[in-house]
C-alpha cells in the first residue's frame, strides 16, 4: 500500500489552487550502474539545502500569494524562507516532544503518568490564511493537531493557538488532505473553513475513531478547528464505520475546491476488502460547501487511461486554468477550471504498488460535474445502489421525485451515494521508465504547460496540446535522485517554480531560452516559452524579441505556426576564388525588414567577417536578392593542403545586425589541383588543360586553354568529347610491385593509357632517398619502357632492409620541353632491398617471400645474400628454399611444467625451426612425450605451439624440450631447461564464505598450482576469475550467485578438472546497510564515517564512493570493526580552491554517496536505504606558526585555524611532531590542542635541527612550523663577556667615526651653499632682466594690433546676429541651409503650401501640440540622434521671436528629460554633455542666442585680446611646427627645452600678388620658422580684422621670395632639403633659404 503525507494549502477567491500530499519516502543510494543526470545550473537560480537531511527531511511546502515567501514543514522543524534567494527568514522547532498513543492531548499527557516517550513532529500539513495573516501548520503529535502561527513570525509563541480536538493522522506516513474554502454561509455571508480529509491511523491509540474520516473546521477565532457546523448526529463531517477502519484504507492525495463544491482525490480498494481481494482504484470524492450535514458526500471512480490500459494509481492533482489549445479541445473557454492528474499503472496483487508506467490525464470541471450529477440522479431515480458500505450507505437507492438541481447539495434520503459511472480521460502523456509525484500547470499564449516531478528527481516541463496529446519538450535533474514531493508551486509571476524534495527546495526557471543558437534547434525543442527573434536571431521569450514596425506574425516565431527564415538556393552555389560575381539567392519566409539586405561571409574567429550590400529590390516580390561576392583580395588564403575555403554566409540588416538566415558557401581554387585526375574528378568545375599541363576554372577555360586539348570535370553540364578522370594520361598501375636488389640494374616498363600524338618525348624519374635520377624512355604500344637504372640506397632506408624509390614518367612537347608528369592512379613504388638486412638467422633467410625477394643463406659467410654474393664455391655452403636450415636453437618455452593429463598448450621460440608445418608436425617432444603441433599457430622458422600428450608414467617426470627435425644432430634443438610433468596438490582455500554479489578473493594454496597454460576455477558452476597464479598459490575473484547456497570447488588444469568436496563455500546474504553517521567530509576528503548495517565481516575490500561532477570517486579502504559496523574514509574531490564548484563553509557541497563492496554493483540490495546526502566542506585552513614555538614541559602545543571541526571529529585529526605523535586533547572551531612528545630523544630528528610540526585533517595536510625543545642557559660564559666587550669597543669607534665624518660633511655642505646662494642670485637678476624685456615686447605687440587701423576701426571681427545663429543652429551648412533662403515651390501650388505651413505654424504656438510632438519623435526609437539635433535647431528657429513662449516649452521637456534619465539611471551624471535629445539642443541654442549680446558688449573684447596676448607670446621664440612646442609657452606640458640660435626678422608683404610696387605690409618673423608659419603670422598681419573662416588658409597661399633673382616659392619641403640619416627631412625655414634683412 502508499503512504501519503498531509497537505494544506488556502485558496483565494479569484483563484483556486490545488495542493496534494503524497510521496514515496524513497532516497537512492550512488551505485556504479546507475547513470545520473546532469543537473542544469542555468535552469536552477538558488537551493535551501535541508541543514537536517537524513533525519529530518523536508515533507510540505505552501506559498503565501501575496508575499511569495515560502513556507516549509519539515520533521521536527518549520522554516520561513524568502522567495528571491530562499534565505532562512524564521526557523522553528516543532519537536520532538514527550508523546504516547494513549494520551488524549498535550495538557493530560504532561501531567498524566503514562509512559512517554519522545516523538518526532511530522509535518502533515501547511495552509496560508491571508484574512488573518495566519499560517495553519498540522502535525502528528498528541493524536494529530493543528496550529495557528503568525504568518509573519512562525515562532511566535505567543500567538499559537492549537486545536482541542484531534483533526489529523498521529503517524509518519498516513494520509491527510486540507484546504481551505468556502464553507455553510453565516446570517448569510459565506464563511471560510479549514477541510480536513484524514485517513484511519490503525494502531494510532484509542482516540482514532474520533478522528473524522472528512470534515470542515471552523476558523472564526472564538471556535477555531471546531466542527464548522455541528448538529445532533449530523454536522459538517463524516467517519467510516467501524468494522471498515482496520480493513478499508482510503488514501487521500490532494483536495480542492471549484465552484460550490469541494473535492478529496483517493486511492482506495474498488470493494469491500472482507469480501475479497479488491484491486486499488483512484476516485474524486465531493462534497457541497452549503451541506450542514455532508449529505451531498458523493464518490465517483476516476480513470486514466491509454491503449487499453488503466494507470489506476493517482499520485497528485493540480487545479487551474487552460490554454487556449486545451480549452478548445476540453470545449471549455480560458476562464473555466481544469483538473490535472498524475497516475501510475499499479502491480502486485491488488495493483497497489506503484510502477515505472506514468500517465497525465487532464479533465474539465464541466465534465466532472456532469458526471456526479449524472451519478446521483441514477440513484434519485431508484436505478442502483449507494454502494459505499464503509460509510453506513450501502443499501438501494430510494426513488424520489427530485430534480437534478434539487440534489446537488444533498437530501436526507439517498444521502452518501457510490456512484459507479466513472470519469473517464484518454491520457495525454504516457511514459514507462519513471513513476511521476507532482504536477503543477502554467499558460503562455494559446499553450498549456504542465510541471511534473518524479519518484528520481526529475522534472519533466510538458507542453499540453490538447486533451489527449502532451509532449515533453524539456528534463531536468532536480533532486539528484530524491523524490519531487507534490508541493510544486509557480510564483506570482509565473516566472519561477518552486520544487520541493526531502532534501532541497529549488527555485527553478520557468523559461530556459538561452541553449539554441539556431532557428530550427530553438523551434525544435518545443518550447512554448520560447521562440526566435528574427530581427535579433536569438532563441528568446516574447518580451525580450524586438519587432519591426509594424510588427508581423514573423518576427517572432513559435513553435506551434513558425517557419524559420531559410536560404532555399544559391546560384552558384561556388565559386573560382579569384573571380568575382553576384550570387542569386533565393529566401523563404523571409520577414517585413525594410531597408538594405547585406551578405555577410564569415570565415572564423580567426578572420573578421566581409559584409556585402545586396541588391534586394525583388525580395518584396519574388523572395530574391543579388548578392556581390567578395574580392579575392579581401578573402583569407586558402590553408595548404586544401583547395576550397568554406564561408558562413548569412544574411542581415545591417553590418553589425544579427544574421536572419544562413548557409554555406564554397571559394575554391582551381589551381590548387597538379594532376589531371584530381582537377576533374573533383567536386568543383574545373577543367585540366593538357599542353599547358594546368587546372582552370570551368568559367576561364576557354580564355586560359586556347588552342589546347581540354578535359573537362565530371560535375561540367553540358556536351563534351572529354569528360572525366577517364580522359586523362595516365599510367596504369603494374599487377605486381617492383623489387629489386640493391646494386642490380633493370628495366622498368609500364602501360599507360590516353596518350595524345603531341607528347613525343619521355623519361622516367627515379626519387631514391633525398636523390631524382632521370632515365630516357621510349613508347612502344601502349607502354612506356625505361632505360636500365641501377638501384641502390645507402642510407638506413625503411629501416627493415628495404628502401623505397617512387617512380613517375615525364613527357613533353615540341613546345615545350621541361617535362610534364603523367598521372597515376596509384602511386608507383619500387622497392630495393638488401638480404643481409632482411634476415638475421637461416631460417627467416629462407622464409622471405620468394616472389619479391631473391634471397638464400650464405654458410661460409653466416648471412642472408644472393647466390652470386656469396664468395664460396661450394654448394654445400649456399642454402636455398628448397633446403632445411641446419643448426635449430631453442631459445625459450612456457610454460615450464603441466598436468599429468596433459593438454599443456607449451609455446617455444628460437631460431630455425624448420620451414614448413610438414618439418616440425612431428619433431616436438616435451619429458621425451610427444607434443602436438598446431599449425594455426605455427611461425616459420621462429615459433612452434604444440599440447602435450598425457605422460605414460603417470607421475613427475622432467626432460628436456627436443625439436628434431631429421634425424641428424645438426637437425635436433635441445631446450636449456626441462618440462615438467605435475600432479597439482591443493591443500587450504580461505575464505569459505562470502556475499552472494561476488568479489571474494578466494587464496587456494599448495603445490605446483602454476601448472599448465591455463587454469579454471568454478563454485557450483559460477565462475572464480583467476587474478594470479604462482607454485603455491592461486587467487580467484567470486562471481555473482542468485540464490545464498554452498558449493564445492571444481578446479581444473588444462582440461584436467577435479572436484574438491572437502572444501565448500557458502554463498550468504549481500551486506545491507541499516545507518551512516557523520555524514560529512571536506574536499581533501579522508573523514571517517561509520557505517552500520549487517553482514560486514563477508566484504573484503569495501570502499566508500561518491558522485562528483560527472565522476566516481573512490575513497581508501573501509576498516571492518564488526559484523555490523565499519569505519570508511570519505574520498578526495581532487579539487582546488580557485575552482568554481569548490565548496563554502554556509554552501557545502551536498553529493550522492554509495560503497563499492569487493567491486560489485549492490544494484537493489542497497536502494532501499535511507541514506542522505554527503556534505562536504572546505578543507580546514590551518595558520603556520609567525616564528618557532618553544617547548615548554607539561605544557600543551595551540594550533589556530578555520572550519577545523566542520566535518572532523578528533579522530579524523592527526598532529605529527617530528614523526612522533602530539596526543590530541581538544578540537574546536578555530583551533586544536595537543600535548606534544615530552623529550627531545623521542624524536627521530638530529639534534641541531628544530623538528616540523605537521597537522593531518583527513586527507589534508599542512606543515605549520617548527618546535624547538633547546631550553635557554641560565649561566652566562667568559666567552660571553669577551663578546660583549668587543662590541662596545666597536660602538664607541663607529660612533667617533661617524663624528668626524659628519663635521666633514656639514663644513663641505656649507661651502656648496654659499655657491649655489650666489649662482641663484645671478640667475634670478638674469630671469628679472628677461621677464621686462619680454613684458615691453608684448606690450608693443598689443598696441600693434590696432595701429594701422583707420580711427575708430574694431580690430575684432564680431559676426552678425544671423550669421552667429547660423553657425550655432546649422554648423555644417550655414551657408546653404533651405532656412537661410527664400522656398522655392511651384507657382501653383505656392499658395496650398503657405497654407499649409501657416497651418502647421499655428499648431507650433499649441503647447499641448508641440509637447506630443516633441514626445512621440523622442519616444521612436528610430529616430537617430541627427535627426534630434535638426528638428531642435528648426524649432529654434520657428520659436526665436517668442522666447518667453520657447522658454515655457524648454522647461517642461527639460523636466521630463531629468525624470526620464533618472528613473532609468541611465548615466544621470553626463546629461547634457551631448546633445542626444531634442530638449538638450533646444537647450543649447537657447542659451547660445541669449548671449550673443553679452559676448559683442563684455567678453567678446577681453577674449579676443588674451587670445593675441597667448599667440603673441608663442610666436616671440621658436615654436615646433610639428609638436607645436615653443620656448615662451604658457603650459610645462608644450615647452620647448631645446636650445636653438635664432634671429628676429622683418618681412614685408605685398597687398596683391600683381605689382611688386603696391602696399606692403611689415611681418615680424624668426629665421628659424618654417615656411608654414611665415605664412601664418603673413596672415595674420593682412587679415587679422577678417573671420577667420573667411580668411584664406596656409594651404591656399604660396610664398614668394622676390629679393632674389629669380624668384623663389618657398616651400617646407623641396629638392633642396636636408636629408638626415635614416631617410627623414628636415622642414625649411628662412634661414635655409638665406633670407636676411
Amino acid at each position: 500500500m502508499f503512504s501519503t503525507l498531509l497537505s494544506i494549502q488556502f485558496m483565494p477567491a479569484n483563484r483556486h489552487f490545488l495542493k496534494n500530499a503524497f510521496a514515496l519516502i524513497l532516497i537512492i543510494v550512488l551505485i556504479f550502474c546507475h547513470n545520473v543526470m546532469t543537473r542544469s545550473s542555468n535552469d536552477i537560480v538558488t537551493e535551501f539545502v535541508n541543514p537536517n537531511s537524513k533525519d529530518m527531511p523536508f515533507e510540505k511546502m505552501v506559498i503565501d500569494p501575496s508575499t511569495g515567501r515560502l513556507y516549509i514543514g519539515a520533521v521536527n522543524n518549520l522554516y520561513d524562507l524568502h522567495s528571491s534567494n530562499l534565505n532562512v527568514k524564521a526557523h522553528a522547532i516543532t519537536g520532538p516532544e514527550e508523546d504516547s498513543v494513549e494520551c488524549p492531548n498535550r495538557l493530560s499527557c504532561l501531567s498524566s503518568n503514562i509512559r512517554k516517550t519522545p516523538h518526532n513532529s511530522y509535518t502533515k500539513g501547511l495552509a496560508v490564511y491571508e484574512k488573518s495573516s495566519k499560517l495553519i501548520e498540522c502535525s502528528s503529535l498528541f493524536q494529530g493537531r493543528c496550529r495557528w502561527r503568525n504568518l509573519y513570525n512562525i515562532d511566535q509563541k505567543d500567538v499559537i493557538k492549537e486545536s482541542q480536538q484531534h483533526i489529523v493522522a498521529n503517524d509518519r506516513f498516513s494520509s491527510t488532505v486540507i484546504f481551505i474554502g468556502t464553507g455553510t454561509p453565516i446570517d448569510g455571508i459565506p464563511s471560510d473553513v479549514l477541510y480536513v480529509a484524514s485517513s484511519y491511523v490503525q494502531n494510532g491509540g484509542p482516540f482514532r475513531d474520533d478522528v473524522p474520516a472528512i470534515a470542515s473546521l471552523s476558523l472564526d477565532q472564538n471556535r477555531l478547528f471546531d466542527v464548522s457546523v455541528q448538529g445532533v448526529g449530523t454536522g459538517t463531517e463524516i467517519k467510516m464505520e467501524r468494522r471498515f477502519r482496520g480493513q478499508y484504507k482510503i488514501e487521500y492525495v490532494g483536495g480542492f475546491q471549484s465552484g460550490n463544491f469541494a473535492y478529496f482525490a483517493t486511492r482506495q480498494p474498488k470493494g469491500d476488502n472482507a469480501q475479497g481481494g479488491w484491486p486499488i482504484i483512484s476516485k474524486l470524492v465531493r462534497i457541497c460547501t452549503n451541506d450542514v450535514h455532508f449529505w451531498s458526500y458523493t464518490e465517483v471512480p476516476l480513470e486514466c487511461n491509454k491503449d487499453g490500459e488503466t494507470y489506476n494509481l493517482i499520485q497528485d492533482v493540480y487545479l487551474s486554468k487552460p490554454g487556449y489549445d486545451l480549452a478548445i479541445s476540453l470545449g471549455v473557454s480560458v476562464e473555466d477550471d481544469v483538473l490535472y492528474g498524475v497516475f501510475n499503472k499499479g502491480s502486485g496483487n491488488e495493483e497497489g504498488t506503484p510502477s515505472q508506467r506514468s500517465a497525465l490525464c487532464v479533465y474539465s470541471i464541466a465534465l466532472i460535474e456532469k458526471i456526479f450529477l449524472e451519478n446521483i440522479e441514477m440513484c434519485f431515480k431508484g436505478e442502483t445502489y449507494k454502494n459505499l458500505p464503509w460509510f453506513k450507505s450501502s443499501d438501494r437507492c430510494l426513488q424520489t421525485k427530485f430534480s437534478g438541481q434539487e440534489v446537488l447539495c444533498g437530501k436526507d434520503v439517498n444521502s452518501y451515494i457510490g456512484g459507479e459511472i466513472a470519469i473517464e480521460s484518454n491520457a495525454a502523456l504516457v511514459i514507462s521508465d519513471s513513476q511521476f509525484t507532482a504536477i503543477a500547470t502554467n499558460t503562455t499564449r494559446a499553450s498549456t504547460v504542465a510541471f511534473i516531478g518524479s519518484a528520481d528527481g526529475r522534472l519533466f516541463k510538458v507542453v499540453v496540446e490538447n486533451r489527449s496529446s502532451a509532449n515533453i519538450y524539456r528534463t531536468l535533474d532536480i533532486g539528484s535522485g530524491s523524490p519531487i514531493l507534490q508541493d510544486m508551486e509557480l510564483d506570482g509571476t509565473g516566472d519561477y517554480i518552486y520544487v520541493l524534495t526531502p532534501n532541497m527546495v529549488s527555485k527553478v526557471r520557468v523559461r530556459q531560452c538561452d541553449g539554441s543558437n539556431t532557428c530550427q534547434n530553438c523551434l525544435a525543442q518545443k518550447d512554448p516559452y520560447c521562440g526566435w527573434c528574427v530581427l535579433n536571431s536569438g532563441c528568446v521569450p516574447e518580451s525580450d524579441c524586438t519587432k519591426s514596425i509594424p510588427s508581423t506574425p514573423h518576427d517572432w516565431l513559435t513553435f506551434h505556426n513558425g517557419k524559420c527564415p531559410t536560404i532555399r538556393s544559391i546560384d552558384p552555389d561556388r565559386m573560382q576564388i579569384t573571380s568575382a560575381s553576384y550570387l542569386n539567392i533565393e529566401l523563404e519566409n523571409l520577414p517585413n525588414l525594410g531597408g538594405q539586405l547585406i551578405c555577410n561571409f564569415d570565415f572564423g574567429e580567426v578572420y573578421s567577417t566581409i559584409p556585402m550590400i545586396a541588391d534586394s529590390s525583388n525580395v518584396v516580390s519574388e523572395n530574391k536578392i543579388r548578392c556581390p561576392t567578395p574580392s579575392s583580395t579581401r578573402l583569407p588564403k586558402i590553408p595548404q593542403g586544401s583547395e576550397s575555403l568554406v564561408a558562413h554566409l548569412s544574411i542581415s540588416n545591417s553590418i553589425d545586425g544579427p544574421p536572419i538566415a544562413f548557409t554555406k558557401f564554397i571559394f575554391y581554387d582551381c589551381t590548387r589541383f597538379t594532376s589531371c585526375i584530381n582537377c576533374v574528378s573533383s567536386s568543383f568545375p574545373c577543367d585540366w588543360c593538357v599542353e599547358s599541363n594546368q587546372c582552370v576554372a570551368g568559367t576561364i577555360t576557354e580564355n586560359r586553354c586556347r588552342a589546347e586539348h581540354i578535359i573537362n570535370g565530371q560535375i561540367r553540364t553540358g556536351p563534351s568529347r572529354r569528360k572525366g578522370p577517364s580522359f586523362c594520361p595516365y599510367i596504369i598501375a603494374p599487377d605486381e610491385k617492383f623489387y629489386v636488389s640493391s646494386g642490380k640494374s633493370r628495366k622498368i616498363s609500364v602501360k599507360v593509357k590516353n596518350i595524345m600524338e603531341f607528347m613525343s618525348d619521355f623519361k622516367c624519374q627515379f626519387k631514391i632517398e633525398h636523390s631524382i635520377h632521370d632515365r630516357l624512355a621510349r613508347k612502344q604500344g601502349d607502354a612506356i619502357v625505361c632505360d636500365d637504372m641501377k638501384f641502390d640506397y645507402f642510407g638506413a632506408g625503411a629501416g627493415n632492409g628495404t628502401a623505397i624509390g617512387t617512380f613517375s614518367v615525364l613527357w613533353s612537347s615540341e613546345n615545350y620541353r621541361g617535362g610534364h608528369k603523367l598521372d597515376s592512379l596509384e602511386g608507383i613504388n619500387v622497392f630495393i632491398y638488401k638480404c643481409e638486412q632482411l634476415a638475421s638467422n637461416c631460417g627467416l633467410c629462407l622464409a622471405l617471400d620468394e616472389k619479391k625477394f631473391n634471397c638464400g643463406w650464405c654458410m661460409a659467410e653466416q648471412q642472408c645474400s644472393e647466390r652470386e654474393r656469396c664468395i664460396s664455391d661450394l654448394s654445400s655452403d649456399w642454402v636455398d628454399r628448397a633446403q632445411l636450415c641446419p643448426n635449430p636453437v631453442i631459445n625459450d618455452f612456457y610454460p615450464k611444467k603441466g598436468p599429468i593429463a596433459g593438454g599443456t598448450t607449451i609455446t617455444i621460440d628460437g631460431i630455425n625451426l624448420g620451414q614448413s608445418y610438414q618439418d616440425v608436425a612431428a619433431a616436438v617432444t616435451a619429458a621425451n612425450v610427444r607434443c602436438d603441433v598446431d599449425e594455426r599457430l605455427y611461425v616459420t622458422a621462429s615459433r612452434i605451439v604444440c599440447r602435450t600428450r598425457p605422460s605414460p608414467v603417470r607421475k613427475m617426470a622432467r626432460n628436456p624440450i627436443i625439436v628434431k627435425l631429421r634425424d641428424e644432430h645438426k637437425y635436433t634443438a635441445i631446450s636449456n631447461e626441462s618440462f615438467t610433468y605435475v600432479d597439482p596438490l591443493i591443500t587450504k582455500i580461505e575464505p569459505l564464505r562470502g556475499p552472494q554479489h561476488g568479489g571474494t578473493d578466494i587464496a587456494i594454496s599448495g603445490e605446483n598450482l602454476d601448472a599448465g597454460s591455463k587454469a579454471a576455477v568454478s563454485i557450483n558452476e559460477i565462475a572464480c576469475q583467476i587474478v594470479e597464479r604462482s607454485n603455491d598459490r592461486l587467487i580467484c575473484t567470486t562471481g555473482a550467485s542468485e540464490y545464498d547456497i554452498d558449493g564445492s570447488f571444481k578446479i581444473s588444469f588444462d582440461g584436467s578438472a577435479r572436484v574438491y568436496d572437502n572444501f565448500r563455500f557458502k554463498y550468504e546474504k549481500n551486506p545491507r546497510f541499516m545507518t551512516v553517521r557523520f555524514e560529512r567530509s571536506i574536499a581533501s576528503g579522508g573523514i571517517t564515517v561509520d557505517v552500520f548495517g549487517t553482514g560486514f565481516k563477508l566484504l573484503q575490500r569495501p570502499h566508500m564512493v561518491i558522485l562528483h561532477a560527472d565522476r566516481v570517486l573512490r575513497g581508501p579502504k573501509c576498516d571492518i570493526e564488526r559484523d555490523d559496523l565499519m569505519h570508511c574514509k570519505t574520498p578526495n574531490l581532487e579539487i582546488t580552491r580557485d575552482r568554481r564548484n569548490y565548496p563554502t563553509i554556509d554552501q557545502p557541497l551536498m553529493l550522492e554517496y554509495g560503497f563499492d563492496l569487493d567491486g560489485a554493483s549492490t544494484k537493489n540490495d542497497t536502494i532501499m536505504n535511507r541514506f542522505g546526502r554527503l556534505a562536504v566542506y572546505p578543507d580546514p585552513v590551518i595558520e603556520k606558526f609567525n616564528d618557532i614555538r618553544l617547548y615548554r614541559p607539561d605544557d600543551y602545543l595551540t594550533i589556530n585555524g578555520r572550519y577545523l571541526d566542520a566535518a572532523a571529529t578528533e579522530r579524523d585529526v592527526i598532529v605529527v611532531v617530528g614523526g612522533q605523535t602530539c596526543n590530541l586533547t581538544a578540537l574546536a572551531n578555530r583551533a586544536l590542542t595537543c600535548q606534544p612528545p615530552s623529550s627531545r630523544t623521542q624524536i627521530d630528528v638530529p639534534e641541531n635541527i628544530d623538528p616540523d610540526v605537521v597537522v593531518k585533517i583527513g586527507g589534508m595536510r599542512s606543515l605549520v612550523g617548527q618546535l624547538s625543545y633547546t631550553s635557554k642557559s641560565s649561566g652566562l660564559s667568559s666567552q660571553f663577556f669577551i663578546a660583549i666587550f668587543f662590541a662596545i669597543f666597536a660602538i664607541i669607534f663607529a660612533f667617533i667615526f661617524l663624528l668626524v665624518f659628519y663635521r666633514r660633511k656639514s663644513t663641505s655642505h656649507m661651502r656648496e651653499m654659499k655657491h649655489l646662494r650666489s649662482q641663484i642670485d645671478q640667475i634670478e637678476m638674469k630671469v628679472a632682466l628677461e621677464c621686462k624685456e619680454a613684458f615691453a615686447e608684448l606690450q608693443t605687440s598689443m598696441n600693434a594690433l590696432a595701429a594701422d587701423l583707420p580711427l575708430g576701426t574694431s580690430f575684432i571681427p564680431f559676426l552678425s546676429y544671423k550669421q552667429y545663429i547660423a553657425r550655432v543652429l546649422f554648423p555644417n551648412n550655414y551657408h546653404n541651409h533651405p532656412v537661410m533662403r527664400d522656398l522655392e515651390v511651384d507657382s501653383q501650388r505656392a499658395h496650398s503650401i503657405e497654407m499649409g505651413l501657416r497651418a502647421f505654424s499655428k499648431l507650433l504656438m499649441n503647447r499641448h501640440f508641440l509637447l506630443s510632438f516633441v514626445r512621440a519623435m523622442e519616444n521612436n526609437k528610430y529616430f537617430l540622434g541627427k535627426d534630434r539635433v535638426a528638428v531642435g535647431s528648426l524649432l529654434m528657429v520657428v520659436l526665436m521671436e517668442k522666447m518667453e513662449y520657447c522658454t515655457e516649452i524648454l522647461k517642461q521637456l527639460l523636466k521630463e528629460l531629468i525624470d526620464r534619465t533618472v528613473e532609468k539611471k541611465f548615466q544621470p551624471k553626463i546629461l547634457f554633455r551631448r546633445s542626444e535629445s531634442i530638449a538638450e539642443r533646444m537647450l543649447a541654442a537657447w542659451y547660445t542666442s541669449l548671449m550673443y549680446r553679452y559676448l559683442t558688449d563684455c567678453a567678446g573684447q577681453k577674449l579676443y585680446e588674451l587670445y593675441w596676448a597667448m599667440k603673441q607670446q608663442m610666436e616671440k621664440g621658436p615654436q615646433d611646427a610639428i609638436t607645436m612646442e615653443a620656448r615662451y609657452s604658457l603650459s610645462e606640458e608644450k615647452l620647448l627645452r631645446s636650445s636653438i640660435e635664432f634671429r628676429e626678422l622683418t618681412i614685408f608683404v605685398a597687398a596683391d600678388h600683381h605689382s611688386v610696387a603696391g602696399v606692403e605690409y611689415p611681418v615680424r618673423v624668426l629665421d628659424c620658422d618654417s615656411i608654414s608659419q611665415v605664412k601664418e603670422k603673413c596672415l595674420d598681419a593682412k587679415y587679422r580684422t577678417i573671420p577667420f573662416s573667411d580668411r584664406p588658409s596656409v594651404s591656399d597661399l604660396d610664398l614668394e621670395l622676390r629679393s632674389s633673382c629669380p624668384r623663389i616659392i618657398l616651400q617646407d619641403v623641396d629638392n633642396t632639403s636636408k636629408v638626415e640619416p635614416g631617410g627623414w627631412k628636415r622642414i625649411n625655414t628662412l634661414a635655409h633659404y638665406k633670407v636676411c634683412f
